[in-house]
């Protein structure tokens, strides 16, 4: 079901399962206005007066109900005043015989469904629906795409087609293959996506206004773009705070990969692997990008040509700042503002969300933060032995673009790195809250 659909569906046979009462609504808890019609020619021909309940005899033809990235959960959290009724269902629900078989499918990139383990805490779900398969895959690489990838996943419909439509057909010939519901190269992309491309655009976008505020000609051109800068700034760190939340809660979640053990799960090795690899890349980018920054100043301080300059790929070319100190003061000014901000903004959650146990102080995370680029320094004043990063020719012009580049990526990835170690701990294994429906609801 499509997002509004699949909330939609739920209520529909939530009332289809409801007894006469309140269908008719003159139950005092369940209410359901949207299914009743008000219909003045049946106010004397109907024993219900103005309300004429809708027929619910289809109810007995279902035989499953299937969500695809459903956001049931994120409904009952947002606008749990609207579905207290689903705690109070003793007597208000049909017998049934069977239960509805319930099938959930989600991709992790899907921003909009996940797994629905709220929903299926409340009593009125467990006497209609149960639950069969809930299943959070890694099958798509492009985030917010995913959400419309399901319905053209042949595979996934097959394994649909058996499960929830005709599972009696495997009898008659060979079931399908169940999906392969992980996928290396798009669990790689996920990680490339939050962790690698959101920094560089974020780093692309104040880049290119503080370079437009800097070369500016009036105070009107110069103010516009510093006011750019400063929206591209707070916006960008912004989405690196909600990039890195969205991913750890997702992996705390999705323990789909995580509670089989076995030698033979290689899902669970691929996913360890690929995380280690992004770890040690968040944590050793700002090093390089701080010595890279130490190299560039020191070059352009001491008003030498270097010849072979360490060069990244981070360079970009261009001649704006010129060489006397005082064009390079507010620059300088901008930088260590835009650090002292980022280091005095702390992390908070809403109450709902907090632990109970703060097993990392920010202070801790800064302080880790502040000893890998003093490393970066330190690499860049001592140069080790072997040629790293690679050295090239590079003309003079081009250092101050460099050193300025170089500077405000590395406050970028140290502010990643800080945010990334605040989260990992405050969502470490075991900590993470789960929302128990009833006393969130109350």
């Amino acid at each position: 079901m499509k997002p509004r659909g699949s909330i939609m569906s739920l209520d529909a046979l939530l009332y289809a399962s409801a007894t006469s009462e309140v269908r008719r609504g003159s139950d005092g808890v369940w209410k359901f206005p949207g299914y009743l019609r008000d219909d003045e020619k049946q106010n004397e021909s109907t024993e219900e007066g103005w309300f004429a309940p809708l027929d619910t005899g289809w109810i007995h033809r279902v035989r499953s109900f299937v969500t695809l990235g459903s956001p049931i959960d994120k409904y009952l959290t947002i606008w749990w005043m609207n579905y207290r009724y689903l705690l109070k269902s003793k007597g208000r629900l049909q017998h049934r015989e069977e239960p509805i078989p319930h099938f959930n499918y989600c991709d992790e990139l899907d921003p909009v469904g996940h797994n629905l383990d709220v929903v299926q805490q409340t009593p009125a779900y467990s006497s209609v629906f149960e639950c069969q398969e809930d299943v959070v895959f890694n099958r798509y690489s492009v985030p917010g795409v995913a959400h419309n990838k399901y319905w053209t996943d042949q595979r996934l419909f097959r394994w649909l087609l058996h499960r929830a439509v005709d599972p009696d057909r495997g009898n008659a010939g060979e079931p399908p293959k169940q999906p392969r519901w992980f996928r290396r190269r798009a669990y790689w992309m996920l990680l490339f996506w939050l962790y690698v491309l959101v920094p560089v655009l974020v780093l692309l976008g104040t880049y290119a206004s503080l370079s437009l505020a800097l070369q500016a000609d009036g105070w009107r051109s110069a103010a516009l773009a510093a006011a750019v800068f400063a929206f591209l700034a707070y916006f960008g760190r912004r989405l690196i705070d909600l990039s890195i939340w969205w991913r750890q809660i997702q992996r705390e979640k999705s323990s789909t990969f995580w509670t089989d053990r076995s030698p033979k799960n290689s899902y669970r090795k691929a996913r360890r692997r690929a995380g280690t690899a992004f770890r040690v890349l968040v944590a050793t980018l700002p090093i390089i990008l701080a010595a890279q920054t130490t190299s560039a100043w020191q070059a352009l301080t001491n008003q030498q040509s270097p010849g072979d300059f360490p060069l990244s790929w981070l360079a970009l070319h261009g001649t704006w700042l010129s060489d006397g100190p005082e064009a390079r003061l507010p620059l300088v000014g901008v930088l260590v503002a835009i650090t002292i901000l980022a280091c005095s903004l702390r992390l908070r959650l809403p109450k709902a969300y907090r632990t109970p146990v703060r097993v990392f102080r920010e202070t801790e995370a800064i302080l880790t933060t502040a000893g890998c680029i003093a490393a970066g320094v330190v690499v860049a004043l001592h140069p080790v032995p072997f040629p790293f990063p690679p050295v090239v020719p590079i003309p003079y012009s081009w250092l101050a673009t460099l050193a300025s580049f170089s500077a405000v990526a590395t406050l970028i990835s140290a502010h990643c790195l800080y945010r990334f170690l605040v989260v990992k701990s405050l969502l470490r294994p075991g900590r993470l809250q789960t929302i128990g429906f009833e006393d969130y609801a109350q």
